[in-house]
Order: structure tokens, then sequence, then C-alpha cells
């Protein structure tokens, strides 16, 4: 109810005695009824002034009904308030808190948790781009004690002021930065995330709610759950209860060494409440009606002097404003002193001595409980504490402390005695009545052997007493039984030294008891939660990323379809060959692939032809190597020139530290210097330049390998060391292998390439691929591919970092005009004027609000009109608070769908610029290699084969959390193990040993993906970065694998592959040479004929020019139509 003159409101009740026909006022506000209209209108003027106050927020100056609405606003924002957030605040209030105002322990709780996060609170976690629900697991502090530097502070200060003490307004604990997160993600749902623990997450990724830490709403939460003391602000019981707030530890709320709170208690009005006062004098007689016993001690203590140390100042000031029974007072009474004022000139002896006795005077006021407990239990001589001479240390309070707690033990054991000798002194006792046959005493009677008889009138003062104490131990012990209950279930031992009829029970006995109950309560829940923190504790450990196969809660991977090579191509084979083929795949922007095949393509069907083909007239293998050697010749001109002259010293560098002066090298360098410079004065062309076709691709392939590495000389040096990798002559490919492969070179050059084996063909298509690799064209397109993936990358989290302000601006916005609309609603369109302006839109907002309109009213003509520019503002920014709420919801609508548009465009460049390159996904728990081969298209898993790629075994994989599902059917734990390609640490393991798996595998359908992707742990090293991989080109690899299933279906990749075809190698074996030179010299000698060159010269005129090719075609010679001259363009030959 509202407050009025600091008294909460009641309504006056019904007046009584109303008759039906009784003419009354009635107030509906208050629901009061008036006999008279005077009290109604009075009570009217009341309730319309402006002196009421909210009893939850404590505003004043209100009316009673603007303080009703007050009261229900502020009770349904406490209503909201979280309890994740409002225990751990109750906490600090109840053991960490010593302020006696609200606002100072409201500042000191809001700059406490700004930038801070208690334990089990549920936050708000930013990723990247990505915001999600989070809830603090663990706070760990990484920085310095904070607690060494006050404790060194308060070390250095000690002697001046009590180390209990802190600044006014300081908090001490450690800045934000020093303490670090660990989180739970949690899913739209509520549910906690398997792989969502994030640890070592700072303060600047995680935010909370601004509404719930404001200081307003801070302050309303307080005073609604605060109440002062004697000395602070504490929380109300009821909270305490209902909390559980002191079953609660720093650790369960916070983390790090426990924070230090500013002290400023309620300021004392008078002496603390138990605290006697001394009686005062007045012309030296008691004005108070106080025993002379206590003025006599008063007088006996002032006796002994205040302190030697004050002798020397005769003259003291007089305080003002202290109660007539102060302290002060009673100590000028009872050592005769007067107050009079301190002249200007004390000395500084004098300001000591007055503020040790201020010292003194406020320790004696705080032990004065003390010493009432020391004069309840009888201890004598507490003069030695109870004194104002000099400040007592700790070690003296301890003692006295010692002192009352022997004399209470002494006390105890004293009043056991006396009631069981007074029990024993009286042997008649009156029988009680109305008490149950199975009573306590009747059992103690019985066991005692004594006989219920009835007391005689003569029976002494002794025995009165004694039954009157064993009544009073027996009520006490019954009040007791639901305590005593409370011991037996929190598991208290030794409950008999307060559960017995032997003596009544002091306070002090019954508090030891109820402190034992909550001592043994408080371990009870200390173990709970320490069992709790090991629970949590495993859980986060748990959830730390390891080995794939370290793993206890693998799932089985689905099942993947095999490769099945023929037998005349090995899987080692195939592999060199998809290297080969996505190489052609790769550079195919900078390969003139087109200009020597009349096509941009080069399929995987012909690298496999021109490898394993024997057949000269297959075109296939001349056309690579024709690619790749066209393209060497290119980057050659531009990047290594003709060779030196060995032989001119201003063509040698000056430098001796060159790759022709290596020991190992150097002469080899120059022999393969001096074969250029002859092969380029025999031919007048360099190797590279030499013709290729069919028939001389041979001995180009043998010149061009026996001339690679030749010196350039200092020319090309700098740009071979910073654009070529600073690649050496004797690093060449063609130079290495020209030296390690006699048999080839031997081979090419006395028979023809196609004699190679297909591994050896091979060979010489990896070694030029390997040297325009070297060159620094290739270099910087792999480079800028690299540069452009960074970008694109960056772009897209930059674009989600935007589209999340703007959806953040867009909620905002929303809030806004939703509170615009409730307040206009609810008092009119006058609260307008009051509410804050709104900007003015720009030609933007005005544009985007005038297409929205329209999109809504069906103009679509106009609409496609402002199509374009509507879509750049969007992708620009919006200003979402200058529209209004329902052009909010659709702009931000309208957004979304073009943001994701830009999203897919970018994610769909980067797979473009990943698949040019096979892309590598990553590798499974089984180290199974995923590759994505887009041209083919084929979603390709490679096996490892070496022992080096997959190590060794370390332990078998745990099983204890294996879903019982995967268990079924599976008795054996190795086997359950190899189902899930875990490993079993023996020579059968299906990870680290040598398997029998086919080394080429393939995912063949979406439906193998998503068991895949599900398959993949978290928690694993190699599967975690795989099902990132997955899940980031989820769309693209699904229509990858639908045009991959439509090729397997129709059997159209398997032909692509060379899986169905036969052998290339067996299907032409009987090239005959001497035919083919035959056919090339009719060629020859038909084009100088036919083209006016020259003509065959025959001695005999009945030979014919017919006679001498068919000779030459059946027998392979014409040495007998050839006697004499041959004319050629009116020159003549001698034929020898």
């Amino acid at each position: 109810m509202p407050v009025l003159k600091r008294k909460e409101f009641q309504p006056e009740p019904w007046p009584p005695n109303l008759k039906p026909d009784d003419q009354v006022f009635y107030l509906p506000v208050t629901n009061e009824v008036f006999t008279t209209h005077e009290a109604f209108f009075q009570r009217q003027i009341t309730l319309n002034s402006m002196v009421w106050s909210c009893a939850r927020t404590g505003k004043s100056g209100l009316t009673y009904e603007e303080a009703l609405e007050s009261e229900k606003n502020a009770q349904e924002a406490l209503e909201t308030f979280p309890d994740y957030f409002g225990r751990p605040i109750l906490y600090l209030v109840e053991r960490l808190s010593l302020r006696g105002r609200l606002d100072d322990l409201v500042n000191d709780i809001y700059y406490f948790v700004k930038d801070r996060y208690f334990v089990g609170e549920e936050v708000i976690y930013t990723s990247g781009q990505r915001r999600k629900s989070a809830r603090v697991l663990n706070v760990s502090f990484k920085g310095e004690d904070f607690t060494d530097a006050l404790d060194s502070e308060r070390t250095a200060d000690s002697p001046k002021k009590p180390a209990a003490c802190t600044k006014r307004g300081e908090l001490h604990m450690g800045s934000a930065e020093s303490y670090v997160y660990t989180v739970q993600i949690i899913d739209e749902g509520g549910a906690e995330e398997d792989a969502g623990v994030r640890e070592n997450v700072t303060f600047s990724e995680l935010s909370r709610t601004r509404t719930v830490s404001s200081r307003s709403k801070l302050k309303l939460f307080l005073k609604n759950s605060c109440q002062p003391n004697s000395e602070r602000l504490t929380v109300k019981k009821t909270l305490l209860d209902e909390y559980g707030l002191e079953a609660l530890s720093w650790n369960d709320v916070f983390g790090g060494p426990v924070a230090i709170f500013p002290h400023t208690p309620l300021m004392a009005r008078g002496p603390p409440k138990g605290t006697p006062r001394m009686p005062r004098k007045v012309d030296g007689e008691v004005t108070a009606s106080t025993p002379v016993e206590k003025v006599d001690k008063t007088k006996e203590a002032g006796e002994v002097g205040i302190n030697d140390s004050l002798t020397d100042s005769s003259l003291t000031k007089k305080p003002r404003g202290r109660p007539k029974g102060s302290t002060n007072s009673q100590k000028r009474i009872a050592s005769g002193e007067e107050a009079t004022k301190t002249p200007k000139g004390t000395s500084k002896q004098s300001k000591k001595s007055e503020k040790l006795r201020k010292e003194i005077e406020k320790q004696q006021e705080e032990l004065q409980s003390t010493f009432q407990q020391a004069r309840r239990v009888g201890l004598e001589s507490i003069s030695r504490w109870e004194q104002e001479d000099r400040l007592l240390s700790a070690d003296d309070i301890s003692e006295l402390k010692q002192a009352i707690r022997n004399a209470r033990e002494q006390t105890k054991e004293a009043g056991e005695v006396g009631i069981n000798d007074s029990l024993t002194d009286s042997s008649l006792t009156k029988k009680p009545r109305g008490r149950p046959k199975g009573s306590t005493n009747s059992q103690k009677r019985i066991a005692s052997g004594e006989e219920a008889t009835k007391t005689p009138k003569g029976t002494s003062k002794q025995s009165k007493k004694s039954e009157k104490l064993r009544k009073e131990i027996e009520k006490q012990q019954e009040e007791l039984q639901s305590t005593f209950q409370q011991a037996r279930r929190v598991g208290l031992e030794s409950i008999s030294r307060w559960e017995q009829e032997d003596r009544l029970l002091s306070a002090d006995d019954i508090s030891e008891l109820k402190q034992a109950i909550r001592n043994a309560r408080e371990q009870e829940r200390e173990r709970a939660r320490e069992a709790k923190q090991r629970e949590r504790e495993a859980l986060v450990e748990w959830k730390k990323p390891r080995d794939d196969v370290a793993c206890d809660d693998l799932k089985e991977l689905p099942i993947l379809g095999s490769l099945h090579l023929p037998d005349w191509i090995s899987e080692e084979e195939f592999g060199e060959l998809l290297n080969v083929y996505q190489f052609f795949q790769t550079f195919s922007d900078i390969l003139p692939i087109k200009e020597v095949r009349n096509t941009s393509r080069v399929t995987f069907s012909d690298v496999v032809k021109a490898v394993r083909s024997n057949d000269p007239r297959s075109a296939v293998f001349v056309e690579l190597m024709h690619v790749l050697l066209m393209a060497k010749t290119e980057r050659g001109n531009e990047e290594d020139g003709d060779e030196v002259d060995l032989n001119n010293k201003e063509e040698l560098p000056m430098d001796t530290n060159t790759d022709l002066d290596s020991k190992v090298y150097g002469e080899r360098i120059r022999r393969a210097t001096r074969f250029h410079e002859n092969v380029r004065l025999t031919h007048g062309v360099s190797p590279r330049h030499l013709p290729i076709d069919w028939m001389t691709i041979s001995e180009v392939l043998r010149l061009s390998l026996l001339s690679s590495g030749y010196f350039t000389g200092t020319g090309t040096h700098r740009f071979r060391l910073f654009s070529r990798g600073a690649v050496h002559f004797f690093e060449d490919e063609g130079f290495v292998f020209a030296h390690s492969n006699p048999d080839v070179m031997e081979t090419l050059e006395k028979k023809s390439v196609f004699d190679l084996k297909p591994s050896e063909r091979l060979a010489l298509l990896k070694v030029l691929i390997q040297q325009l690799s070297s060159y620094n064209k290739f270099r910087v397109l792999a480079d800028e591919r690299i540069t452009a993936l960074v970008d694109l990358k960056r772009e897209l989290r930059t674009l989600r970092n935007w589209d999340m302000s703007q959806e953040k601006e867009a909620r905002e916005a929303l809030l806004v005009r939703e509170y615009e609309a409730e307040q206009i609603e609810e008092h009119g369109e006058a609260v307008r004027a009051d509410l804050p302006e709104r900007p003015k839109p720009s030609r933007d907002s005005i544009l985007l609000s005038n297409y929205l309109r329209m999109a809504r009213e069906g103009l679509a003509s106009r609409r496609d009109d402002k199509s374009a520019q509507v879509k750049q503002i969007l992708l620009a920014g919006v200003a979402y608070t200058e529209l209004d709420e329902g052009t909010v919801e659709e702009a931000r609508s309208l957004q979304k769908e073009l943001v994701k548009a830009k999203e897919d465009e970018l994610i769909s460049q980067i797979y473009d610029l990943h698949s040019n390159c096979g892309y590598y996904l990553g590798r499974d728990r089984a180290f199974r290699s995923y590759w994505v081969l887009d041209s083919l298209p084929l979603l390709l898993v490679e096996n490892a084969t070496c022992i080096d790629e997959m190590g060794l075994c370390f332990e078998a994989t745990p099983l204890d959390k294996v879903d019982d599902q995967t268990k079924a059917g599976v008795v054996d734990e190795d086997k359950l193990r190899v189902k899930l390609l875990g490993c079993t640490n023996n020579d059968e393991c299906p990870v680290h040993a040598i398997h029998r798996r086919p080394r080429w595998q393939y995912i063949d359908s979406n439906e193998t993906l998503d068991k895949l992707i599900l398959a993949c742990n978290p928690r694993g090293f190699r599967e975690q970065d795989l099902a990132e991989n997955l899940n980031y080109f989820r769309n693209q690899l699904r229509g990858l694998l639908d045009r991959s299933s439509k090729k397997i279906y129709t059997g159209e990749l398997w032909r692509e592959l060379m899986l169905t075809c036969g052998d290339p190698s067996t299907i032409c074996d009987d090239f005959d040479w001497s035919k083919e030179m035959v056919e090339m010299v009719l060629d020859f000698e038909e084009k100088v004929e036919h083209g006016g060159i020259g003509h065959l010269a025959l001695d005999d005129a009945n030979v014919t020019r017919q006679e001498w090719r068919g000779s030459l075609k059946e027998n392979h010679s014409v040495a007998k139509f050839i006697s004499g001259w041959l004319r050629f363009v009116e020159k003549e030959f001698t034929w020898k």
C-alpha cells in the first residue's frame, strides 16, 4: 500500500451498524465508506494531494493513484528479475557488503556486476558474427592477487587505522580483464549443446540485458530485498531461506580472491542496545535511580584514571551533541573532571592523547556485550580488561573470551552436581499428575529403585526447588524435541550432552546445539557442493578437445562405397594420375590447352590414356606433353633466357658463392650449360623451341632433360631468389631426373618414349609439372587465389557482423516504437510531446518507406523502377530509428533476404576457389582424408597407407558413453571398437595398423553425408575440423553429390575414371616403324612434286614416277633408279 507520513496507509473499516437505507459516501479508490461528507471530502483531498510515497520504490510527491500505479509497475519489474542474477547479488549483500545507506550499496553492487558475470548466470555469448545464449559454468581469476597489495597497505597503516576499515567508496577486487569464464552454449529450446562448452572466454565476449543490471533496477531490487539492522543493510529473513543463501559460498557465486567491500555502517544514535547507562552526577549526586553498587563500581573505576598520558592536558574540549548518558559524560563524572574548551595552543602530545582516548572508548563500547557475558558467568577481576588506561590487543581479547568459556564450563559442572545432590537428598517426592506411564521421570524412578509417593506438607524448601527444576528440565526437553530430530537428521553425533534430564540447559548450550546443527548442515551442503563441483569440473574436462580415438562417446561412421580399381592400375598410380589431372584443372587458365588440343578441357581418361597407351599414333600423350613443353617455353623465354658463355669471363659472376662453384653439382651444371649451347648452335634454336610431334617428342624430351639446370648468369639470379622461391639450378626437377634415371635417358636416345613403361611416362609428366610449378607466373596465380580466399572470408565475416548490428538496431527501434504506441494508447496523443523526438527521415529512408508502401499496395510496376536503388540502400545500411513500426519489420525481412543471397554468393565463390585446387576437407578418426573433386564430380575418401601418417597405438578407445543402440548385438569390446573405428591397442587395430580397407572410397549420397556429419565427434581434433568444413560447404556438397549420384547411376562416372575400360597399353602393340618412314618419304615427295619445288631425276626415260613410288612402297628401296644427278631448283647434287 502507498505510504503517508512514513506509515503504510490502511483504509478505514466500514462503520458498524449500517442500515440499508442509510446515506453514505463511498470512495471506490480505497473501498471506504463515510457517513459524513466532511470526512469523505477530507479523504478525497488527501488522496489527490501529492503527499504520498511508493512503498516499493520510495518515490515521493505522488498522489494516491500514482503511488498505486508505481507500486504495480515496481512489482511487475520485481517479478521479472531473474533468480540466477538476484541470488548472487543477495549473497554479496548478506556476506560481503558493509553498507548502511542504500545508495552506497547500490553503487557497490552496480560496479561489481559491471563487466563481471556470476556462476549460473544466463548470458549472451558472442563468437565472431554469431550471438548465442549461454550459461556461466565457472569463473577463473588470471590476474595478480589484489589482496596482497591491500594487506601490505593495511599493515603499513595498522598503527593508526584498524585493519577492518576500508576507505569510504572503495571496492577492492580484480579488474574485468582479470577474469575468464567457462560457458555452456544453450540452444533455442533451452537444452545444453553437447559441444557447447567454451573456455577462457573474456568479459568482452559476454553480455547481459541492460535492463536487468541498470542502476535503477538494482536499486528497486535491493530496496525490496534488504532491511537495516543495527549496523548495516542485510537480506530479509524470508529471502535468506528462499534463496538458500546460508548454503552458498564465494565459489558458488564467483571466483578468484574474495572481493572486499567498503565499510560505512549506520551512524549509531546513543549507546548500543543492552549497554547499561552509567549514572549521571550533578554536583556529586546521582541523578538516576541506579543501584548504589553500580555507582560505587563506577567510582572505583574512575579512581584509576583514564590514562597517564592525559594528565599533561588540564583542559579538554567539551563534546557537542552527545547524549546525556554518553560514555564521555560517564568518564567525566567518574574522574571528576570538568569539560572545558581546549585552547588553540594545545601541544601535539595532547592531540595524540585525545585520539588514543577515542580509540579506547570505541573499543570499550564494542566489548560491552563481552563484559556482560563475563559478569553473567561470574567471572571475577574483569577490571584488567574493562578499563580505559590502554588499548587492548588481540591477545588480550582472546584471553578474555577464553576465561569466559572456562567459567561457563565450571558453571555447567556445578549445576549438574547441584541437581543430582538435590534429587538424592529428598527421599519423598510428589507424584506428578496427568503424565503418561512411560514418561521419562517414571523410568528414572523405576531405574533408581524409588517409589512415587505423595509429598507431605512439611517438605523442605530444597525438595520443592528440586521438583520445580525437574519440571523445567522436562518442559525444556520437550520443547527441544524438534531440534533433536533435526540434529539426528543431519547426522550429528553425541547429542546426549543436550538430550538429557540431569540439568537445565542454558541459552549458551542451546545456542551451541543449534550452531552444531548448522555446522553439520553446512558440512553436508559443502560435501554436496564439492561433489557438484567435481562433477562440473569433470564435465568441463570431458568436453575438452582430444584425439578422436580417445573420445568415449564415439558414434558409428557410415559405410562408404569403395572404388574397385582394375588390375592394370594400382592404388598408388591412381593417386598420381589424380594429381596430374588436378594440375591441368587448376592451371587451365594459363596453360595453352586450347591452342594445342582445340579444347580447353582435359579429362581424367585423357591422362590415363596418355600414361598407359604405347601407340605412337595416339595423340593424347603428345598433346599433353606439347601443352606442358609449350608452357615451359613461354616461361623460359621470360624468366630464364639463354645460357652464359663459360669462356667469357665478363658473363661469369664475380661472386664465388654461386651454383657453378658447387663442389657437388658445379661440374654437372657446366656440362648442362655446354650441352644447351651445342644444341642451340646445332639446331639454331634452344631445346625448348624445337618442333614437337609424335616423331620428335622423344628427342625433344631428351634434349630438354639434359639441358635442364643450365646456368643463365647473374642477370636472373635476383629474380630466381625473390620470385621463384630461391630455387637453385641443381634443384631443377629435369636436372635431378636426368642424372637419377640413366635407363630412361638411354631409351629416349636409342628408342622412343612409347617404349617406356607407363610409370616412366607418368614420371616424365610429373617432372614437367614440377618444373612449371617453380616458375613465377604459376606461383603468383596460386598466391592470388590464396589472397582472394582470405579476402572473401573476411568479407563474409564482415557481412555477418554488419547483419548482426542491423538486427540489433532494428530490434531496438522496434522496442522504441512499441513503447511509444503503448504510451499513446494509455495516455492519449497529448503524451507524444513528452516522448523523445524521432530523427528526421533521410532521403533513403523516405524512398525505402515509399517502396515498401507500394509493395503493400501491389504497385509492382512502380516498384521495379526502384528495386535496384532500394537494394543498394538495404545493403548499405538502414537507419531503422527513422522508420515506423510496421516499416521496420518489412525492411528488416527484405534486408535478411538480400544478406542471405549475398552470403550464398560469397560461399559459392570460396567453394569455387577451393575446388580448383582439389579441396582438402579434413580427416576422420581413422586418418581417412576427404577430397572434393568438383570437376569429376566426386567426394573422394583416401585411407592412410603409411604408419607415419597414423602413428602408433597408445591406449584402447574408452567405451563409457557409447549409446546402447550401438552396443546392441556386440559382446566383445574389441569388436565394438572395430565397429566404431576406434583403437584396440593390438595388432588388429583398425586405426593404427595396416588394414585391409581399400585405399580409395567415396561418398555416394546426401544421406551418407548427413550421417557422416552427425557421427563426427565434436571433441576430436580431426573430426571437429572435418565437420566444420562439411557444414560450411554443405549446400555446395549437396549439389556435387546430386551430380555424382546421377553419373554413378548411369555408369558415366566409372567410364570417366577408366574403371570399366580395358588397359590402353594392350590396344596396339604391332607398330611398324619402317612402313611409317616410307609413308613419310612418299608424303614428302608428293609435296615437293606438286608444290613445284623439285622433281625426281631418273636416267631411264622408261621409268616413271609411279614406278619409283611403287618400288619404295613395296620393296622399301629405290636405289636401282638413282644412278646420276638429282636436279633440285636449277641446282645439281651428286648422288653418293
